[in-house]
């Protein structure tokens, strides 16, 4: 739980220095310095990153309507989390559909990569550098409470240590659902928590709190799903999109049938015998019932 403590305490620590969340007159500095530096860039004929889209969609590296594929693989996620969701019980389904979400993620991550490899000649990446160059010099502190003097820890070598300890979204997921975590959060209108105002909280606690309560409106749902689905991202990711999608239906009055309508038994083919184990499973034990009577009139 080390790292659940110090999100909570909102600052990095080690030997020699203490990162803390930035204050709001270092958040004005550090706009009016990307504001400066864009304007610097600009005046320099530093590319745009306009200008950089359109270069390398003339170059061939990216088609023209790349954006708009990315929101095609985007929605294709979304439809293989809820088959995921939907199939979570049948093991080979639950791995095929997992295996089309990496893919489509990847194909994602493919086509953002090759406009990143070169956005950093960008005025807005130029000016992003010195903003945020800025905010951690006038964030980081020896221990006696002075600004750090780099004395034993350069800037690029501290950066790099920021990223490694930084915690991933699936991390923060995990933490925001742990018994620790739900512990205190489930007291934070009864205390304060961080003791700080919004604007103060870092990254990590500001993404702690919004699973936080994306966790809560699954927790407080009148048809809450399992644990295994609520611990699985993918399945609770897909859980989520088929209701809000369920919802939107109902609010445009259009009558879409749930996956197996009214029928009283489920019918999916299974490739193995643990798959059929699992889609039998998936009936009530009047549909067993009634399966196998039919099965026992065909012997």
């Amino acid at each position: 739980m080390y790292d659940l403590y110090r999100i909570i305490s909102g600052v990095i620590r080690t030997k020699y220095l203490v990162v803390k969340a930035p204050s709001l007159y270092t958040l004005m500095e550090a706009e009016e310095i990307y504001k400066k530096t864009h304007e610097k860039a600009y005046s320099e004929k530093i590319i745009t990153r306009k200008q950089l889209k359109e270069l390398i969609i003339d170059s061939g590296a990216l088609p023209a309507d790349y954006e708009n594929q990315i929101r095609i693989l985007r929605n294709k996620i979304e439809d293989f989390k809820v088959d995921y969701y939907e199939d979570y019980l049948i093991p080979s389904q639950r791995e095929k559909n997992l295996k089309n979400i990496e893919d489509m993620e990847f194909s994602i991550t493919a086509i953002l990569s090759i406009f990143a490899k070169y956005s950093q000649l960008t005025c807005s990446s130029i000016a992003e550098t010195a903003k945020n160059l800025h905010i951690l010099t006038s964030s980081t502190f020896k221990h006696n409470g002075d600004l750090y003097d780099w004395e034993h820890i350069s800037i690029n070598q501290l950066q790099n240590y920021i990223y490694g300890v930084t915690v991933d979204e699936k991390e923060i997921r995990d933490l925001s659902i742990s018994p620790e975590w739900r512990r205190i959060w489930g007291i934070k209108d009864e205390c304060s928590i961080f003791d700080k105002r919004s604007y103060e909280l870092t990254t990590e606690q500001q993404d702690l709190i919004s699973w936080s309560k994306f966790y809560d409106s699954i927790f407080e749902s009148t048809e809450k799903p399992s644990e295994d689905i609520i611990k699985d991202c993918n399945a609770i990711d897909g859980w989520a999109i088929k209701n809000r999608r369920d919802y939107e239906s109902s609010k445009e009055d259009v009558k879409i049938s749930d996956k197996f309508g009214d029928a009283q038994e489920v019918f999916k083919v299974g490739n193995n015998a643990e798959d059929i184990r699992a889609i039998r499973n998936m009936n009530s034990n009047s549909s067993k019932s009634i399966q196998d009577k039919r099965f026992a009139s065909l012997e």
